[in-house]
């Protein structure tokens, strides 16, 4: 039931209820949308009521991004949901994708609440599906036959699962909800068309397939005891390993750090030498063959301290830049490259959030800096839409996740 209520949370001026849109901001106030330097942005439909597009109102130029500032505070524009352009302030993202969730949850699954585990939470915590019904996290085509229900949901096998990936608020759930549909209606091919957010191609060199794109591919070449999974990955002569973001806070740290100073391989963030052992990353010692490759790739060297160890919080990317970049045991940026996808909502991944501060170091310190790219989910919903293509899926995650 939507509030009797509802005032623009920039100017407190009444506007009409809408649990769709809880933060959006009036007309006036959208109006004085302005990027973080202050320039006037122009929002808009770039397609009959459909689409999203935003570009410099001074200039017309084109302005490669959701995020805008109204008042100093941050925003985010997006389509609405039936056409013309809504823009919601930001703060509260995942209370706001939380009650997204709950929403879903009660007009989708309001005969099998059984498959839910715990209490209703909206306001603390995404839904989350029993052990036994997380399958269902997974959006699947209503028409979808035996066969294509099946090839979905084992593209990413039971053991292969996130520990929360029966949460809602899954970015592995989400990945295999886009890109492994994509994969089973052979529409990867979408991908290829699309430009990264520095106006890049972002597919590149590689030749994208249903028939060379897998989920959570085992990487068997950096010398890992326990070789762990890229998100996405396209094989052939260029390679691309993909990392899938949703409401993380970052893109995923060296574990070594986290671990009991007790413990044989702790490690307190830094590249130097410590009393319990003779080289600098303790990863090193275990002969995993990260520190060998990265000075090939990265202006980081491994013959000296570095302070803090630009792995601790880039540890995620660069693996990822690894996974693509190492070829038959040849380390070459021809070799492929590494992309990451993320919620363009999300703070983390805005200016000076700690997503987006991680991606930026490390690509300035590829000597190939191309050889990192990122990209919305947005950008690939949207043109999904433009295309028409799938659209019972676009629909539905417009519903789940407000994309």
């Amino acid at each position: 039931m939507e509030s009797d209520t509802q005032q623009c949370p920039i100017c407190s001026k009444p506007e009409e209820p809408s649990t769709r849109y809880p933060r959006h901001v009036c007309h006036e106030c959208s109006s004085k949308a302005t990027s973080l330097d202050g320039r006037a942005l122009l929002f808009y439909n770039d397609h009959i009521w459909a689409g999203f597009g935003a570009k410099y109102a001074d200039n017309g130029e084109l302005y490669a991004s959701h995020e805008c500032y109204i008042n100093g505070i941050k925003c985010y524009a997006e389509e609405a949901y039936l056409g013309g352009i809504v823009i919601q302030v930001v703060e509260n993202y995942k209370k706001d994708l939380y009650r997204g969730y709950w929403d879903y949850r009660k007009s989708n699954f309001s005969k099998q609440q059984s498959a839910f585990d715990r209490p209703d939470a909206p306001s603390k915590r995404p839904p989350v599906f029993i052990p036994g019904e997380s399958w269902r996290n997974i959006i699947i085509n209503p028409e979808a036959n035996p066969q294509e229900k099946r090839d979905l949901i084992e593209l990413v096998p039971v053991g292969e699962r996130h520990k929360w990936f029966r949460s809602m608020s899954s970015s592995q759930a989400l990945a295999q909800s886009i890109l492994g549909n994509l994969k089973i209606y052979d529409a990867l091919a979408i991908l290829s068309e699309l430009k990264d957010d520095d106006g890049l191609d972002l597919i590149g060199k590689a030749q994208i397939s249903s028939k060379n794109f897998d989920m959570e591919h085992k990487v068997n070449y950096l010398g890992e005891p326990r070789p762990t999974s890229l998100d996405g990955y396209v094989s052939g002569d260029y390679q691309i390993a993909i990392e899938c973001k949703l409401s993380e806070t970052e893109v995923g740290p060296c574990s070594r750090p986290g671990l009991k100073q007790t413990e044989r391989e702790y490690c307190d963030g830094n590249f130097t030498i410590k009393p319990s052992r003779t080289e600098r990353c303790p990863l090193i010692q275990r002969k995993v063959l990260y520190w060998q490759y990265v000075p090939i790739l990265f202006s980081w060297k491994n013959d000296g301290d570095l302070i803090p160890c630009p792995l601790y919080k880039n540890y995620q990317l660069v693996r990822n830049i690894l996974a693509a970049g190492v070829k038959n045991g040849i380390v070459s940026a021809k070799n492929g490259h590494a992309i990451l996808i993320y919620d363009g909502r999300n703070p983390a991944f805005q200016c000076n959030g700690e997503g987006e501060k991680a991606y930026f170091e490390t690509k300035e310190a590829l000597i190939e800096p191309t050889m990192l790219r990122k990209c919305s989910w947005q950008r690939i919903v949207q043109s999904m839409r433009e295309k028409e293509m799938l659209p019972w899926l676009t629909k539905e995650l417009k519903q789940k996740y407000g994309l």
